[in-house]
């Protein structure tokens, strides 16, 4: 809690005001309906819902007239007295914005468009002026030809996707072939002569992007999302951008660190040898080795970076301390000397765990149901979950253990699952089953594109949470925030230098929508008896450049002097500070939303590992995000048995937000 009191202090004020005065400005601003006769803009599917409704109105300029009244209705469809469908027949039909996209050729119906200004605002005049202005510069037409900004993927897509480029003055009997936007950024039909588009500049998709982006102000720009209603002040320097970030960031690793000792990776006294006595030897000897050689999508590329494996000579130290059983021992090759051991794994003790959480009281154990394990992200939770599945199977043969793991499912990069189970069960008999659901982002649209300006939690997120698995282990970001400027979302590497400040807002709504979707999912009972994490991002490591330039070439852990240098400086070109703002996010959403669900703080545990990625042989150029396995994803799951452990023992009881 303390940290979400101190994160984004400056910003969250203003935004607070802001948003007020921004809803007072949209009753005062001048809207009007686009009318649209000979189509059906509210979806094939016309059953009444959140989002669609019938409204009352006894003809089409009524029809129209109640939907500029209703502050969220974004367009009409009016259905003639004689439409084909006789429960259609003399109706209204409004939808909201943000409802999937739909327009539709139908003689017999009339739709309109809900169309705001604002004064000194202009969006689709400023992107037209762009267009123009691009026009006369080229060097290659020798014509007239005025351009004006459309965007092209207003029919494509039925999401709320966006696309521009500059295409030609309409003529009066051009189609409706794409869209123009209004002062709220919100996209209309506007007439387009598409077969004239190859007479107008077309690479200025990017730019155009970010003026729609950019809109035309209203929340600070740290939160900034198109057309919020009033000219927005001259965009703050990068350094007045990050800089409540960066004090917030700095802010919250005192308040969880206190006057402990930092969480850090010291070397081990003696290097990994390949003896069946050494930690590698034992790793190799119980088939850890091999699975995750199997399975994992660095494919064993680690051992060519270091036949020894080097990256595993360092002890970590900061996490749950806890005693070592043989099996724990066996495969937890982080662990210092002592008795004792940071994030600790012992593979019969989860096994314990799950059929604990999964238990009916009102059954024998024979008649119980399996645990379910989910991982559920991108492709470092991949590997989250196939470090599991191998350490599950080489600690439960470390220990003796009447249970085995088994790989169910590899396909590479995608789904993987694995299942514990008696050695002595029938086929097919479980106790626990372990997968990963592959989920890129929050939202429904893919990699590729830009984010929602209106969010939908995607389908697959959505059904993973609806499924309430007994642990379900989530992450978001690395697909939000991925090649700097290069393309039209994705800021890991910095928020393309401080230009684009509205993918926090944007993210922000993703872990809303999500945080939504787990409260209604998971039931007060349900919680006292599950688990639900929270992953922070880690970082990538890329020096000298970004991705694909930049490389992680180091052969030792970073130091605390150089990962504060990192952390703390305002660069809008870090990735560090692109992660620390993510994580700070999704931390304020966790404890404002959902404050029965846990995080695991993987920051915490890979900020210094520079030195364990897979690097120049990953697959397509280096590889400065993913981890060699065995390593750091195995502290991870250390980490989530630690925290198993806490909610085993209270089950019955509301757990609390802790790492």
């Amino acid at each position: 809690a303390a940290l979400v009191l101190l994160a984004l202090p400056a910003c969250a004020e203003r935004a607070a005001v802001d948003v007020v005065r921004t809803e007072l400005e949209a009753e005062r601003s001048d809207c009007s309906m686009l009318s649209v006769p000979g189509f059906v803009a509210v979806g094939t599917n016309l059953a009444a819902s959140c989002r669609v409704r019938s409204m009352q109105a006894d003809s089409f300029e009524s029809c129209s007239a109640t939907c500029l009244s209703q502050q969220h209705c974004d367009a009409v469809t009016w259905f003639s007295r004689d439409y084909h469908v006789p429960a259609f027949q003399g109706t209204c039909m409004g939808r909201t914005a943000g409802t999937d996209r739909f327009l539709r050729n139908d003689s017999q119906a009339t739709s309109a468009f809900k169309q705001c200004s604002h004064q000194s605002c202009g969006l689709q005049r400023q992107m037209d002026a762009w267009c123009a202005t691009a026009q006369a510069a080229r060097e290659d037409v020798q014509n007239s030809t005025r351009c004006i900004a459309r965007n092209v993927r207003f029919l494509v897509s039925s999401a709320d996707d966006f696309a521009f480029k500059c295409a030609p003055a309409p003529t009066p009997n051009a189609q409706l072939s794409m869209a123009c936007v209004d002062d709220r950024g919100q996209s209309l039909p506007c007439r387009t002569d598409v077969s004239a588009a190859k007479d107008c500049a077309q690479s200025q998709q990017g730019e155009l992007h970010d003026m729609h982006r950019r809109g035309c102000g209203g929340l600070p720009a740290c939160l900034a999302t198109p057309g919020m209603g009033r000219p927005s002040p001259p965009l703050a320097t990068t350094h007045q951008l990050l800089q409540p970030l960066r004090e917030a960031g700095a802010a919250g690793r005192t308040v969880r660190r206190g006057n402990h000792r930092l969480p850090s990776w010291r070397p081990k006294p003696v290097g990994n040898s390949r003896d069946n006595n050494s930690v590698l030897g034992r790793l190799d000897r119980f088939g850890y080795l091999n699975c995750t050689e199997l399975n994992d999508e660095t494919k064993g590329r680690c051992r060519l970076k270091s036949a020894q494996y080097s990256w595993l000579d360092y002890a970590w130290e900061g996490g749950a301390q806890r005693p070592l059983s043989a099996a724990a021992r066996a495969v937890s090759w982080w662990l210092g000397e002592g008795g004792t051991a940071s994030d600790p794994f012992d593979a019969a003790a989860f096994v314990e765990l799950l059929s604990r959480m999964s238990a009916d009281p009102h059954q024998s154990p024979a008649q119980g149901r399996p645990a379910t394990v989910y991982f559920v992200g991108d492709s470092t939770a991949r590997q989250q979950a196939v470090s599991l599945c191998c350490l599950l199977r080489s600690g439960l043969a470390a220990a003796g253990s009447p249970y085995s793991a088994d790989v169910t499912v590899n396909n590479p990069f995608m789904t993987f699952a694995c299942k514990v189970a008696r050695r002595d069960s029938l086929p097919g008999a479980r106790v626990a089953e372990i997968r990963f659901i592959r989920c890129n982002r929050g939202d429904r649209l893919p990699e590729w594109r830009p984010l929602e300006r209106f969010p939908m939690l995607g389908t697959v997120l959505a059904k993973a949470i609806a499924s309430t698995p007994d642990v379900l282990v989530l992450n978001l970001g690395a697909w939000n925030f991925e090649d700097g400027c290069r393309d039209m979302h994705s800021l890991h590497d910095g928020l393309c230098n401080g230009t684009r400040p509205w993918v926090l807002h944007a993210y922000a709504r993703q872990w809303t929508l999500l945080a939504g979707a787990l409260n209604e999912a998971y039931s007060p009972t349900k919680r006292r008896r599950s688990l639900v994490l929270l992953r922070t991002a880690s970082p990538r490591d890329f020096e000298g450049g970004k991705a694909p330039v930049g490389r992680c070439r180091r052969t030792s852990p970073m130091s605390e002097a150089e990962l504060a240098e990192q952390e703390e400086r305002v660069d809008p070109g870090g990735m560090r500070v692109s992660v620390l703002i993510k994580n700070v996010i999704s931390d304020a959403v966790a404890t404002q939303r959902m404050p029965w669900v846990r995080v695991l703080d993987a920051y915490e545990i890979s900020r210094a590992r520079a030195d364990a990625h897979p690097s120049r042989f990953g697959r397509g150029g280096e590889d400065c995000l993913h981890y060699c396995l065995p390593g750091v994803p195995d502290v991870y799951n250390g980490r989530l048995l630690a925290i198993l452990e806490e909610v085993g023992a209270g089950i019955g009881g509301e757990h609390k937000g802790a790492r």
